[in-house]
């Protein structure tokens, strides 16, 4: 019998496209369960802690964006979205999209019973 925790979490990741807090979760079990997991499923586990905290790197990039757009903003009411409050959503945005086809992908090789590549010494 394989071990589903990793199909879990990436599922868990996926599924923040329907439920938001679905991925923190996710985050939360991987961190627990790392430390009990054999060296594969561990490096599975690294790897999915490490696209999470990738993805909140974007977000946090995008919403300084669009903060310093917003109070650098002295365009008159209705003028429009200022250049640096739009690239903030776009990073956002595709840090988004990076993260769920990530997890999708993560999740379909969990599913085929993909082991991640170990380095030997």
């Amino acid at each position: 019998m394989t071990d589903n925790k990793p199909a879990l979490i990436w599922a868990l990741f996926f599924g923040g496209i329907i439920i938001v807090f679905t991925p923190f979760i996710g985050i939360v079990f991987a961190y627990i369960w790392k430390g009990k997991a054999d060296a594969g499923t561990r490096a599975a586990f690294e790897k999915q802690i490490k696209v999470f905290w990738r993805c909140a790197q974007a977000w946090l990039v995008a919403v300084v964006l669009m903060g310093v757009a917003l109070a650098m903003d002295d365009t008159p009411v209705g003028s429009g979205i200022p250049l640096l409050f739009s690239i903030g959503i776009l990073v956002g945005v595709v840090g988004q999209f990076w993260f769920y086809g990530r997890s999708a992908f993560g999740l379909a090789k969990s599913l085929r019973g993909g082991q991640p590549k170990m380095a030997t010494a």
